[in-house]
């Protein structure tokens, strides 16, 4: 089932909540009183039946901090009817988001602004899937610029305070001398862009999600010679995957959400890497096996 965790370092956002997600959590040792966000992509239950569940294990917990929660339409209404049957019984608020997606034919390239979290910005964009369904961007606060040792010996700033000054901002006078923080750090550099992905098949609002981005989370449901079955489905060929990610100028890219017929996900890596003009498959031991999808069509 679809969970993936989004480490910020401090604390860390929950993409997706399939059933078992609280299990391999506590597998990972990842610890929910860091819990910042959760972010679903669409209501599908392989993407969203964990959520209660977790929220119910939150509140045991004590938690009493507000989550953020951002999903599409109707994730309200559906958190609403657990509440109201007696599933849940949340002593934190949700502080909820919808996403209206009112074409649902992945063309729109507009990157919708979402709630900050642990100061890390979040966009959405509506993707195509059979269902509404979103993808979403966190990308990571400016970082500061690298000091330059050999430009502070130049101008002969001794090692000490002076420096740390400097690199946090602040102009300092050695012998005399004004040193500005532009003389010996460089300007800052964007933060770092992860794209994930919900379901979906390629589509103009993918490559805007996933352009210049540092990593990108794309499922690969199907291999080569089921195109047709993929676009039935709104799903993705992995090599229909790479291509959205070569195209879009991402730097790495990972595959999910593989189709229970491949018991063995080799064939779907090698397809994604050949058209990936940067991409190797990675190594990996004999025989390895993917978790696999229940035995149905796919979500």
């Amino acid at each position: 089932m679809s969970a993936l965790a989004l480490d910020l370092g401090a604390q860390w956002i929950l993409v997706d909540a399939g059933e078992g997600t609280q299990h391999q959590l506590l597998r990972f040792g990842l610890p929910t009183s860091r819990l910042a966000a959760v972010l679903i992509t669409h209501l599908h239950g392989d993407h969203v039946l964990g959520l209660p569940g977790l929220l119910s294990t939150l509140a045991l917990n004590g938690r009493v901090e507000p989550l953020t929660v951002i999903g599409p339409d109707g994730l309200g209404r559906l958190l609403s009817g657990f509440a109201d049957v007696g599933v849940l019984n949340l002593p934190f608020p949700l502080e909820l988001t919808e996403l209206v997606d009112d074409r649902g034919d992945g063309a729109s390239t507009e990157l919708r602004p979402c709630p900050t979290v642990a100061g890390h910005r979040i966009v959405a964009v509506a993707l195509r899937h059979r269902v509404p369904c979103h993808g979403f961007r966190v990308t990571a606060p400016e970082r500061r610029g690298r000091f330059d040792a050999v430009a502070a010996e130049r101008l002969g700033l001794p090692h000490g305070p002076e420096r740390g000054r400097l690199a946090a901002g602040f102009e300092v006078t050695v012998g005399g001398r004004v040193i500005a923080p532009g003389d010996v750090v460089a300007p800052s550099r964007p933060g770092v862009s992860v794209a994930v992905f919900g379901d979906t098949t390629p589509c103009s609002a993918a490559r805007a999600l996933a352009h210049g981005c540092a990593l990108v989370v794309h499922e690969a449901t199907y291999a080569d010679g089921m195109e047709a079955e993929a676009e039935m489905w709104r799903h993705s060929t992995a090599r229909q995957t790479a291509t959205v990610a070569r195209d879009a100028g991402a730097g790495r890219l990972i595959l999910t959400h593989f189709s229970s017929r491949y018991p063995v996900i080799d064939q779907l890596v090698h397809e994604a890497a050949r058209c990936s003009r940067r991409a190797t498959p990675p190594s990996r031991g004999p025989g390895s096996r993917p978790r696999a999808e229940p035995g149905r069509g796919p979500s």
